[in-house]
């Protein structure tokens, strides 16, 4: 690889901790889904289902392609980064206040009121997620991304163990989702603690240049965002209108499977972005060389989970047992689509650097 020693060691640190952290996480979530369908029933699990889909979306609401442009802008002009970040977190209190009433309204309009108490608990969730951003922000700078990845861990750790604490003694969906709100908690004062001496959370209203600078730029990558938000989400909770919540159980099953590969190769690009970015203003050859390095990792990486999703599908959806054989299924058609996915990611990060995050939308 085209760096020194100590970038690549660096480099290979958090490539590893970032691979293993959110194998770690999404496998976690996996667990949480195979401990809900095991201990209560599939229209408790379809519930969660719908809140978290909602929940999730709220979540990049609460990115929207600030945390990419901030670290791209500040690695660009490091004397920015005090500004850049007292801007960033500004903007996380208008998003906090857009995303939670946008969850709640969602689930109201789709008719879903009897859900509304488990949402306004999963929607606290998405306040701590946004300030854990600005550590996260300092993290990538910092070449430490292996640092909000321990305190994500432990987070979704703590919420595998409520989890079975309470589906045990018969919880509703509303406990459940409270899970997930502990694990955000857990999460933000993980990265407080980790970060606290490199950033402290601080506002700047007045600052209108980099705010509005951080809006404009972020604004394409965001809606682009939010359309594959949306498509991920969109589909379990119109198999919970057309068909049922057992329907939406078994595609649930057979996405959160497939999902790995784009969080591990979203994991890898995340960790070359930084150096890309500063690669872009200070050695081109270097970037391109960099970059050809990054998409290669993600080829390998990506085709290997695909291969081994596709080829044992019907051994891994029969450990969630006889009612989600169906699932197997899906699983093969999905890893085909998701696989095309992760090809993808690989080719973002210079779109963004280069300042053309607005052909995202296409």
């Amino acid at each position: 690889m085209p760096t020194s020693a100590h970038s690549d060691r660096s480099v290979f640190k958090n490539i590893f901790s970032l691979i293993s952290g959110r194998l770690f996480v999404s496998l976690s979530r996996l667990l949480i889904y195979l401990i809900i369908i095991r201990l209560t029933n599939a229209e408790i699990f379809g519930q969660y289902v719908v809140v978290m889909s909602i929940i999730y979306i709220g979540e990049w609401l609460m990115d929207f392609g600030f945390t990419d442009i901030a670290v791209r802008n500040i690695s660009q002009d490091t004397s920015t980064r005090s500004k850049v970040l007292h801007a960033f977190s500004t903007i996380k209190i208008v998003q906090t206040v857009v995303a939670y009433c946008s969850a709640v309204g969602a689930i109201y309009l789709l008719g879903y009121t009897h859900l509304l108490p488990a949402t306004f608990i999963g929607g606290v969730a998405l306040a701590f997620f946004g300030a854990a951003q600005v550590y996260r922000v300092n993290f990538r700078l910092d070449m430490a991304m292996y640092k909000d990845m321990i305190s994500e861990s432990t987070g979704v750790l703590v919420s595998i163990i409520l989890t079975l604490i309470l589906a045990l003694n018969g919880a509703d969906v509303m406990a459940l989702v409270a899970c997930h709100t502990a694990s955000r908690v857990i999460y933000f004062l993980g990265n407080a603690y980790f970060g606290h001496g490199a950033h402290k959370l601080a506002f700047s209203f007045r600052d209108t240049n980099n705010i509005s600078s951080l809006i404009y730029q972020s604004a394409p990558l965001g809606f682009a965002g939010i359309m594959v938000a949306c498509y991920d989400s969109i589909i379990p909770l119109v198999l919970s209108k057309m068909l049922s919540m057992e329907a939406v159980a078994a595609y649930s099953v057979a996405i959160r499977l497939v999902y790995p590969i784009v969080l591990v190769t979203q994991a890898i690009n995340n960790v070359f972005y930084t150096l890309l970015t500063r690669f872009w203003a200070l050695d081109k050859k270097l970037f391109t060389a960099t970059q050809q390095n990054m998409v290669e990792i993600i080829c390998v990486v990506a085709c290997g989970f695909f291969c081994l999703v596709f080829s044992g599908s019907d051994f891994i959806i029969s450990i969630f047992g006889e009612t989600m054989t169906e699932s197997a299924a899906i699983l093969r058609a999905l890893s085909w689509a998701i696989l095309a996915r992760a090809m993808t990611v690989a080719m973002s990060s210079p779109i963004i650097i280069c300042g053309g995050q607005k052909k995202t939308m296409w």
